[in-house]
Protein backbone atom coordinates (compact mmCIF):
# COMPACT_ATOMS: atom_id res chain seq x y z
CA UNK A 1 0.00 0.00 0.00
CA UNK A 2 2.65 2.27 0.88
CA UNK A 3 4.77 1.18 -1.56
CA UNK A 4 2.14 2.25 -4.31
CA UNK A 5 1.82 5.39 -3.09
CA UNK A 6 5.03 6.41 -2.88
CA UNK A 7 5.63 5.41 -6.42
CA UNK A 8 3.17 8.44 -7.28
CA UNK A 9 5.35 10.84 -5.55
CA UNK A 10 7.14 12.49 -9.06
CA UNK A 11 3.46 12.72 -10.52
CA UNK A 12 2.30 14.22 -7.33
CA UNK A 13 5.80 16.78 -6.96
CA UNK A 14 5.00 17.67 -11.07
CA UNK A 15 1.34 18.49 -10.12
CA UNK A 16 1.44 20.18 -7.09
CA UNK A 17 5.16 22.62 -7.82
CA UNK A 18 4.34 23.02 -11.32
CA UNK A 19 6.82 26.63 -12.09
CA UNK A 20 6.75 27.67 -8.35
CA UNK A 21 9.05 24.76 -6.94
CA UNK A 22 6.42 25.02 -3.59
CA UNK A 23 7.58 21.77 -2.07
CA UNK A 24 11.19 21.21 -1.39
CA UNK A 25 10.32 17.65 -0.33
CA UNK A 26 7.54 15.16 -0.45
CA UNK A 27 7.25 11.59 1.53
CA UNK A 28 4.63 9.08 1.84
CA UNK A 29 5.48 6.64 4.78
CA UNK A 30 3.90 4.02 6.75
CA UNK A 31 3.23 5.05 10.26
CA UNK A 32 1.55 3.22 13.45
CA UNK A 33 -1.69 1.63 13.98
CA UNK A 34 -2.53 1.40 9.89
CA UNK A 35 -1.53 5.06 8.96
CA UNK A 36 0.11 6.23 5.86
CA UNK A 37 1.66 9.78 6.28
CA UNK A 38 2.10 12.22 3.65
CA UNK A 39 4.33 14.85 4.63
CA UNK A 40 5.19 18.36 2.70
CA UNK A 41 7.91 20.31 3.22
CA UNK A 42 8.02 23.51 1.82
CA UNK A 43 10.87 24.92 -0.40
CA UNK A 44 10.52 28.25 1.32
CA UNK A 45 9.79 29.15 4.97
CA UNK A 46 6.05 29.79 5.24
CA UNK A 47 5.00 32.61 7.93
CA UNK A 48 1.25 31.80 7.68
CA UNK A 49 -1.47 29.91 10.33
CA UNK A 50 -2.59 27.33 8.57
CA UNK A 51 -6.54 26.38 9.91
CA UNK A 52 -6.29 22.63 10.57
CA UNK A 53 -9.84 22.44 10.63
CA UNK A 54 -10.64 24.32 7.02
CA UNK A 55 -7.33 21.94 5.76
CA UNK A 56 -9.55 18.96 7.06
CA UNK A 57 -12.56 19.25 4.88
CA UNK A 58 -10.48 20.27 1.74
CA UNK A 59 -8.79 16.92 2.21
CA UNK A 60 -11.58 14.73 2.85
CA UNK A 61 -12.66 14.50 -0.48
CA UNK A 62 -8.76 14.37 -1.72
CA UNK A 63 -7.94 11.19 0.72
CA UNK A 64 -11.51 9.49 0.40
CA UNK A 65 -10.42 7.39 -2.56
CA UNK A 66 -7.11 6.46 -1.03
CA UNK A 67 -9.14 5.45 2.41
CA UNK A 68 -11.53 3.26 0.32
CA UNK A 69 -8.70 1.17 -1.25
CA UNK A 70 -6.61 0.95 1.54
CA UNK A 71 -9.59 0.04 4.08
CA UNK A 72 -9.49 -3.64 2.24
CA UNK A 73 -6.50 -4.47 3.26
CA UNK A 74 -6.26 -2.41 6.81
CA UNK A 75 -9.85 -1.70 7.89
CA UNK A 76 -8.67 1.31 10.49
CA UNK A 77 -6.47 2.97 7.82
CA UNK A 78 -6.20 6.77 8.39
CA UNK A 79 -4.03 9.79 6.38
CA UNK A 80 -2.06 11.99 8.56
CA UNK A 81 -0.99 14.78 6.16
CA UNK A 82 1.70 17.00 7.68
CA UNK A 83 2.89 20.59 6.28
CA UNK A 84 6.00 21.43 7.80
CA UNK A 85 9.17 24.36 7.10
CA UNK A 86 12.52 23.60 5.42
CA UNK A 87 13.95 23.81 8.79
CA UNK A 88 11.33 21.10 10.10
CA UNK A 89 8.78 23.21 12.47
CA UNK A 90 5.72 22.31 11.63
CA UNK A 91 2.63 24.39 10.15
CA UNK A 92 -0.23 21.57 10.83
CA UNK A 93 -0.99 18.29 10.83
CA UNK A 94 -4.59 16.66 10.12
CA UNK A 95 -5.31 13.81 10.44
CA UNK A 96 -8.23 11.82 8.06
CA UNK A 97 -9.69 9.14 9.26
CA UNK A 98 -12.77 6.82 7.54
CA UNK A 99 -15.38 8.44 10.16
CA UNK A 100 -14.16 11.97 9.44
CA UNK A 101 -15.18 11.19 5.49
CA UNK A 102 -18.41 9.46 7.29
CA UNK A 103 -19.73 12.79 9.20
CA UNK A 104 -18.77 14.96 6.45
CA UNK A 105 -21.25 12.94 3.79
CA UNK A 106 -23.60 13.52 6.56
CA UNK A 107 -22.84 16.80 6.58
CA UNK A 108 -23.34 17.46 2.98
CA UNK A 109 -26.50 15.17 2.70
CA UNK A 110 -28.71 17.45 5.85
Amino acid sequence: MIKTAQSQIPALKAQLNGENDTFKDIAIDEGEDSTIIYNYTFSQPQNINLDNEALKQVLIPEVEPLLNRAKAIAPDVKVLVKYDNPDGSNLATISVTQTDIEAAKATTQE
